[in-house]
């Protein structure tokens, strides 16, 4: 009984927030914007490290035989 409230609440509260984000229209540059300035901040660390891009783009096998090679 307990699954079955929470669901139904869940889901009212889905369809009712839905209901209300489809009457909120914004311009399709400030979607873009808000879109591209998201990117940005999510992935801020990879974009301005280069270093830390290339080395979590390897397996950590290659990093440790990559660090054992320079030494």
């Amino acid at each position: 009984m307990k699954v079955w409230l929470t669901s139904f609440i869940v889901l009212l509260a889905l369809v009712e927030s839905s209901k209300w984000l489809q009457q909120i229209a914004l311009p399709w540059p400030a979607l873009l914007i808000g879109g591209a300035a998201l990117a940005v901040i999510s992935n801020g660390s990879v974009l301005f490290t280069q270093s830390d891009l290339m080395l979590r783009s390897m397996p950590e096998k290659m990093i440790e035989k990559k660090r054992s090679a320079s030494e």
